[in-house]
C-alpha cells in the first residue's frame, strides 16, 4: 500500500525510566516492523509523545505511578488516531498496572499494546532473533487491533 494513503497511528508511547536507553532503539524496530507490513496503517519515525513512569523499589507506588501518567496525559486532549504503547518492566513477570490501565484506556476507547520487558530484554536481547519475532508479533497485533485483518 502506497504509504500516503494510509492512515497515521499517532502512539503514545509510556515507557519504565529503567529503559532509558533502549526505547528509542525497540520502538524503532516495531515501527519498521509495522510499516514493513504495507498495511492501511503506519505508525511515524517517532512517537506522538513519549512519557516515562518513574520507577523505584516499591512495586505498589511503581502501579500507582504507571496508571497516573496514563491518566494524567490522557486527562489533556489527546491527538487523533491514538495508539498506545506500553513498555513496562514490573518488580515482577506480571505488572499488576496492567488490568487497570487497559482498562482506563479501553475504556476511553484508546488501542493499546503493551511490551514486558521483564520476561525479556528487547532493549539489550541475548538473542537478536528471538527479540525480533517477539516485536514483530507486537506488530501484527497493532495492526490488527488497529483493524486489518
Amino acid at each position: 500500500m502506497d504509504p500516503k494513503n494510509a492512515v497515521q497511528l499517532e502512539v503514545v508511547l509510556f515507557y519504565s525510566d529503567k529503559l532509558k536507553n533502549g526505547v528509542s532503539k525497540v520502538y524503532d524496530r516495531i515501527q519498521n516492523f509495522v510499516n514493513g507490513f504495507n498495511a492501511p496503517y503506519r505508525v511515524g519515525e517517532k512517537p506522538f509523545a513519549m512519557i516515562p513512569v518513574q520507577t523505584e523499589r516499591n512495586w505498589k507506588e511503581n502501579d500507582r505511578r504507571h496508571w497516573g501518567a496514563v491518566e494524567k496525559y490522557f486527562s489533556e486532549k489527546a491527538p487523533q488516531n491514538v495508539f498506545v504503547l506500553d513498555f513496562v518492566k514490573p518488580n515482577s513477570g506480571l505488572d499488576a498496572a496492567y488490568p487497570v490501565v487497559k482498562r482506563m484506556l479501553g475504556k476511553s476507547g484508546y488501542l493499546s499494546q503493551f511490551v514486558n520487558f521483564k520476561t525479556y530484554s528487547h532493549d539489550n536481547p541475548r538473542d537478536e532473533r528471538k527479540s525480533n519475532m517477539t516485536l514483530q508479533g507486537v506488530a501484527r497485533q497493532i495492526l490488527h487491533k488497529a483493524g486489518v485483518s
